[in-house]
């Protein structure tokens, strides 16, 4: 489990963590990842889901387009996608 893994970080540092990430899930591993940065969301994640009010909302498909962007940012304001 990450918990917004490069928040606070340097640019060279981020992009170690990301690989990192990256090299645990393409080796088999599973992460999950909780972050409010939808870019390194749509960078690291197969898929999406967003919590809200004690509810999932999703799956939401990575990479994300511009509808899948809006219904996202729905979900995350608490309405339903």
């Amino acid at each position: 489990m990450a918990a917004s893994p490069t928040r606070g970080l340097d640019v060279d540092a981020a992009a170690a963590v990301r690989g990192d990430l990256l090299g645990f899930a393409e080796a088999g591993g599973a992460v999950l990842l909780v972050s409010a940065d939808l870019d390194e969301i749509g960078e690291l994640c197969h898929r999406a889901y967003v919590l809200s009010r004690g509810a999932a909302t999703g799956p939401f498909p990575v990479p994300f387009d511009a509808p899948t962007l809006s219904a996202v940012g729905v979900a995350m304001a608490g309405g339903r996608a």
